[in-house]
């Protein structure tokens, strides 16, 4: 039986003032476990539960599944109990305190993971040893590979944390003949290799127990650790929030281009499928589930309606400026524009006054009185045609139109003919010339400030003063709601 002993198991002898010999240690494997049985618990008064300790030393988190919300670790448990049928005095056998068997040979406690993804079984393997000293305290150090369940919150991804548990339960033993306790408050981190996406924030032990199925009124007791990770974010913010971003001010911008452009609709196009790849890739790594929604989902599912909308609105906005300019502006599209009056109008007299004071100092230079009355009677034909056929024009204006004017012809007929005298029908003296042209432009500016009063404004708005209006309040609506919706975003990011 020595000898089978000597075969089976690995020995240590570790000596305190004693030479322990192999005599020694094969006798003591004779007289321990000659009559042992591995499967009654190692206690005399039956009654009594037996206290297992254990402890998880975390080596490495591997991945954390979000589709499947499977946790995947590595570590080893450290399991220590007493076992009352393992005792014997040391000074009986050479001074040996300590030996080592397989973990076969010894009983061991029914602890299974209870919150496992794969199929159950028991930790440890046939290859694992079992340090026994002379006091009966048993020391069991499992290698484990586990992968546990963990239901994942995506609510903040990826600015998200996650708490995930792994359960170690007896299986049959209840609380009457076993009881599993935490070995320490806290997971050992001590060789724990870091993860490339997740850093573990903080990592717990506590008690755990689950009522029995089998045997009313105990439970099956064990451990429960806790472990909160939180996620890297470097990765997250250079290859999704910064681009979608961007690609939220890209939507606005897209009403900045003028209608005319054909790259108007091909930008808007290019936003919307940008939105659309993105939450397909977000779309893959979460789970299916709808406990929990993503406020990144839910922002790109912004993004990507304002951009649908952008696309739509660019559509109605170049149909706009390709009306028939023959075609009357509607009077409710009219009140778009009001904001754009004031810029009418003053293109209006930048333009046509302008326009009519070269033509007064071309004409008036050094030139014929007649030729230049009839050269502004032509351009105010022009004019006076235009307010005429104005919305409501009526005749009154008319006629104060030709008063003004054939008291600007006469007035400046009087300037002209007493230059005339000087030089005929040229006029050499640049002075003269100068204060004739002042006049002139006195009259002038008095004539238009008259006749602007009666000016309607309305008459001159077009098809493409309405798409200009549609797109600037288009840009200032989707730039607030996008500015509006990302700081909330970034807000509730920020919030633990």
């Amino acid at each position: 039986m020595a000898v089978l002993f000597m075969g089976v198991f690995i020995m240590e002898a570790t000596c305190s003032g004693y030479t322990a010999t192999v005599d020694d240690v094969a006798k003591l494997h004779s007289d321990l476990f000659s009559n042992y049985k591995r499967v009654i618990p190692p206690v005399y008064q039956q009654n009594h539960a037996v206290q297992v300790r254990l402890s998880l030393f975390l080596l490495m988190i591997h991945d954390l599944d979000m589709k499947n919300q499977v946790l995947t670790t590595s570590g080893w448990l450290n399991v220590n109990w007493e076992d009352e049928f393992l005792r014997w005095n040391k000074s009986d056998y050479g001074g040996l305190e300590e030996i080592i068997v397989s973990q076969s040979a010894v009983w061991l406690p029914d602890i299974l993971v209870e919150n496992t993804a794969q199929n159950f079984a028991e930790i440890g393997s046939e290859s694992s040893l079992v340090s026994v000293k002379d006091n009966g305290h048993i020391s069991w150090e499992p290698g484990i590979l586990t992968k546990t369940i963990c239901e994942v919150n995506i609510g903040k991804y990826p600015f998200d944390y996650q708490k995930c548990e792994i359960k170690f339960l007896t299986w049959m033993h209840t609380n009457k003949t076993l009881d599993v306790q935490p070995g320490s408050d806290f997971v050992s981190l001590d060789a724990t290799i870091s993860n490339g996406e997740w850093d573990i924030k903080s990592a717990i032990a506590r008690p755990y127990f689950y009522p029995s199925t089998y045997k009313i009124g105990t439970a099956h007791t064990g451990v429960k650790f806790i472990i909160e990770l939180m996620r890297k974010r470097t990765f997250y913010v250079l290859n999704t929030i910064i681009p979608v971003v961007m690609l939220s001010l890209l939507n606005v911008l897209v009403f900045l281009l003028p209608a005319s452009s054909g790259e108007k609709m091909a930008l808007a196009v290019t936003v919307l499928l940008s939105f659309t790849v993105y939450l397909s890739i977000i779309s893959e790594v979460m789970p299916k589930t709808s406990e929990s929604i993503s406020i990144l989902a839910v922002y790109l599912t912004t993004l990507l309606s304002l951009s649908t909308m952008s696309v739509l609105s660019s559509g109605v906005v170049m149909n706009m400026i390709h009306q028939d300019s023959d075609k009357p502006v509607p009077t409710f599209l009219r009140c778009l524009v009001c904001c754009r009056l004031r810029q009418i109008r003053r293109q209006m007299k930048k333009g046509k006054i302008r326009r009519r004071m070269a033509s007064f100092r071309v004409g008036g230079r050094g030139g014929d009185v007649r030729g230049f009355s009839s050269h502004h009677n032509d351009a105010y034909s022009d004019t006076s045609h235009v307010w005429s056929n104005g919305e409501g024009g009526s005749k009154k204006r008319g006629v104060y139109d030709n008063e003004g004017m054939q008291m600007f012809t006469a007035n400046y007929s009087r300037g002209g003919h007493q230059n005339s005298a000087v030089g005929e029908t040229k006029i050499d003296d640049r002075s003269v010339e100068d204060e004739t042209a002042v006049r002139g432009a006195e009259h002038v500016s008095l004539f238009e400030h008259k006749a602007e009063e009666n000016f309607d404004d309305w008459s001159y708005i077009t098809w493409v003063d309405v798409g200009s209006a549609v797109d600037t309040l288009l840009f200032w609506t989707f730039l607030g709601i996008t500015v509006m919706s990302t700081t909330i975003v970034l807000v509730l990011f920020s919030f633990q």
